[in-house]
């Protein structure tokens, strides 16, 4: 009956006050459950995590209506379905060395993740014999002739197909295209297979000059490796780094870990959700853990020290969790309601990996949300007895921080005006410098000068076309197409224009296999494709498929020119790729559908795309705080200031990278959405701690300085806490990491200038006077010291007035 009677009054009380008390009730009444629940789900998560996937593909850039990926699949070909095998010898054509390329032939081709080899030892080399078409490959011996290697290279180079594609111009260079099994390349299985390509090519190496690979998947896992080497060394480092400055300020390390703690328990469970229903971890989500971290620690860190203020006071355990609970639920709410819909913005981008950013970014932070308010109020309840032992002194160096209160609240009061003219200029030159930034999806920029792949690529300039493939897909709907001289004539002059551009390297086509035939035909005379069509088809009935299903279909309706060109910058390659969207439309024949399809175009569309989205998903973020803030004010002018605040750190980064010539890419897009992320959680508490002390005060003044003695020190310790564990991956010998942590460190040093100078500085921008004891003097003071003195004068006329 007892435990019955206390449900009972249990149930009355609960009936007697808001939501967030009930809530709060209910959480400190079942901590012990809730904790071992949490547990659980933490345990459940944690078995999952080795069935995540890993999916790096450059499928993961199409749009999602993009069909381009499937019209390359259909010639079977592509550079994420690629790999390279370069082999540099000065004796590439002596016996030892070709005995060992064949050798190196035979144990790719007997893996089961390789469909075909293309090399010189199955390429076909048509020539006439007297009446005989011979179609033997380049080479059919491993021990030519002087003469026979002559003539080799001598062919190669009149074949458009084997010229710079698999030999080079001197002989010395040789080229394997090793086509991989399209199914083998599900998520992390290419990095596997380019790493089980570079173990087979290892006991090779003492053969040649040089032998290695190239393609998409080695450069991926050379770049996986490089995360890796940082996961192991600097993240350890920077998390220590972190957990020493929250140590340093609450004074006590168990309170130090908690923020760590729910930013883990988060990611485990964001994680292990994933892996549950076969979400592949890409190149954006796998920013999302960090995300989490900044984020969700700098919500920790208010909560933590105003509970810390709370029990200092004198009060219980409970108490003073209910005291943080009261004071910060208005500001947890909006920052996660702000935070959230600016990463549902990114949910809805066309493009599939950004796509899947946003929601799974958005589902993190609402699972961190949902952890750090249970959590942490169930943590302290249970063990925060222990964690804060002392009632008095729980801020570290509190004389310190409360006297750089009073000095950066005078200085901004006085010279309000001064700062945010400085502020005004920084913005302008950032906004001037921002209009020169460009995007970039070229992974060899992630890599230093020194570096193997830079070296690797460096050293096939000149020699061999281009590592990258797109393709230019003629579609004449009607079978036979392209056994007509008129249609063929449409690639030629789609070829030419290509074979001009700087950016392109050359590129292949069922043409230059046709002409290539018909001077078999003649004897090795012209280099044209023939007049009449009858002649033209039965130089097509010639063609083997197997060896030509890359660029044509079995009834010749369809056709494809393969592209190829280095890994150049973005912005390049985008350009080249509009000018010939622009050649194709204006020159080529309306009867033919003419597409562009393959990765590097997906690239180039999801370059377009990534700015749009950006800017969507900032606008939609600076947008709430706008309505938000507003609505908590009853005053668009103070949504106007924290949506100015907000957005500063932006454009400044911004115009720091466009002057530095940064550009943005996969991981530097993120980090505007990261700083507004941050600086929204210090704007909001900000501002619901103004909005408190403007209510009883009834004077900016006292309310601005009101919110900086309570909001300075999670404000000061979040962005030093952050700012060392991040400024460390500067440290990075991987090019997107280290940029990622100087601009990370950059836009936390923004944000809080933007947040404690410039936002204050604006809401007392209708402030009379510099400064409050100015203004209190001649508003209050003055006035009353002058009556008091008239009255005094009236009543002792001996009194001098000028004495006063």
């Amino acid at each position: 009956m007892h435990g019955v009677g206390q449900r009972a009054a249990l149930v009355n009380k609960l009936k007697r006050v808001s939501l967030s008390r009930k809530a709060t009730v209910l959480t400190l009444r079942y901590a012990v459950w809730i904790l071992l629940l949490f547990g659980g789900i933490t345990l459940w998560a944690a078995i999952q995590l080795p069935s995540l996937q890993i999916d790096v593909s450059p499928r993961s850039l199409a749009t999602a209506d993009d069909d381009s990926m499937l019209l390359s699949d259909e010639f079977k070909q592509g550079a994420e379905n690629m790999a390279l095998v370069v082999i540099e010898d000065r004796e590439l054509f002596a016996e030892e060395s070709l005995r060992a390329v064949k050798s190196i032939i035979q144990e790719l081709q007997s893996q089961s993740f390789v469909n075909r080899i293309e090399s010189l030892f199955n390429t076909p080399n048509p020539r006439v014999e007297g009446e005989t078409v011979h179609t033997d490959p380049f080479i059919h011996r491993v021990d030519p002739t002087p003469e026979e290697i002559d003539r080799i290279i001598g062919d190669a180079r009149a074949n458009a197909l084997v010229h710079r594609n698999l030999l080079s111009d001197d002989g010395t260079m040789m080229v394997l295209t090793v086509e991989l099994v399209a199914g083998e390349l599900k998520h992390d299985n290419g990095y596997r297979i380019a790493n089980e390509i570079e173990n087979l090519l290892e006991p090779y190496e003492e053969n040649f000059d040089q032998l290695y690979q190239l393609g998409t998947h080695y450069i991926g896992l050379q770049a996986s490796r490089s995360i890796q080497q940082d996961f192991l060394s600097l993240i350890p480092l920077s998390l220590v780094l972190l957990l020493a400055v929250l140590t340093l300020m609450f004074r006590s390390l168990i309170l130090a870990l908690l923020p760590i703690l729910t930013s883990i328990i988060s990611i485990i469970w964001l994680l292990g959700g994933m892996a549950f229903l076969g979400m592949p971890f890409t190149i954006m989500t796998s920013m999302v853990p960090v995300l989490i971290v900044i984020i969700g620690s700098t919500e920790d860190i208010h909560l933590i020290f105003e509970y810390l203020k709370g029990h200092s006071s004198g009060i219980g355990t409970g108490a003073a969790i209910r005291y943080m609970v009261r004071r910060l639920r208005l500001a947890v709410v909006l920052t996660f309601i702000t935070t959230y819909l600016g990463f549902v913005a990114i949910g809805t981008s066309p493009i599939n990996m950004l796509r899947e950013f946003g929601w799974v970014a958005s589902t993190g932070l609402l699972v961190n949300f949902l952890v750090t308010v249970v959590l942490l109020a169930v943590l302290l309840k249970l063990f925060g007895a222990r964690m804060t032992k002392s009632k008095h002194d729980q801020y570290y160096g509190m004389a310190v921080f409360e006297m750089l209160s009073n000095t950066l609240s005078k200085l901004i009061l006085k010279h309000k005006s001064k700062l945010l003219a400085f502020s005004g200029v920084v913005l302008a030159a950032s906004i001037s410098n921002g209009l020169n930034l460009n995007f970039n999806n070229n992974f060899l920029d992630y890599f230093a000068d020194g570096s193997d792949v830079k070296q690797r690529i460096e050293s096939l300039e000149g020699r061999i076309n281009g590592t990258e493939y797109f393709f230019v897909v003629l579609d004449g709907r009607v079978e036979g197409t392209f056994n007509q001289r008129r249609y063929l004539d449409e690639i030629s002059e789609i070829q030419t224009y290509i074979d001009a551009s700087v950016v392109f390297h050359g590129s292949v086509s069922l043409v230059d296999y046709l002409v290539l035939l018909n001077r078999v035909m003649n004897d090795g005379r012209g280099n044209e494709l023939p007049q009449d069509d009858e002649i033209i088809e039965g130089l097509t009935s010639l063609v083997d498929m197997k060896n030509m299903r890359s660029v044509v279909v079995e009834d010749f309706s369809s056709t494809a020119i393969i592209v190829r060109h280095g890994i150049a910058a973005s912005e390049e390659v985008h350009r080249a790729l509009e000018e010939l969207k622009t050649f194709l439309d204006e020159h080529i024949d309306p009867a033919l559908n003419v597409t562009l399809v393959g990765s590097t175009i997906s690239s180039s569309e999801a370059h377009q795309l990534m700015s749009q989205s950006m800017l969507t998903s900032l606008a939609l973020m600076l947008g709430a705080i706008l309505a938000v803030v507003s609505l908590l004010f009853s005053s668009y002018k103070a949504g106007l200031v924290a949506t100015v605040a907000n957005g500063f750190p932006i454009v400044l980064l911004f115009g720091v990278m466009g002057c530095c010539g940064i550009k943005v890419d996969a991981a530097t897009s993120m980090i505007a959405v990261i700083a507004l992320g941050i600086c929204i959680d210090h704007t909001m508490h900000f501002m619901v701690c103004y909005r408190s002390a403007l209510n009883l005060y009834r004077n900016p003044v006292w309310a601005v300085r009101c919110a900086m003695k309570h909001k300075l020190i999670p404000i000061t310790t979040a962005s030093l806490a952050l700012f060392i564990g991040l400024g460390v991956l500067v440290l990075s010998g991987f090019e997107p990491i280290a940029r990622f942590g100087m601009l990370s460190a950059l836009v936390i040093v923004a944000a809080y200038f933007s947040n404690l100078v410039i936002m204050p500085a604006l809401l007392l921008m209708r402030t009379p006077g510099k400064n409050a004891e100015a203004w209190l003097y001649r508003v209050i003071v003055r006035p009353i010291g002058g009556l008091l003195l008239l009255r005094r004068l009236a009543n002792n006329p001996q009194i001098n007035a000028n004495d006063y």
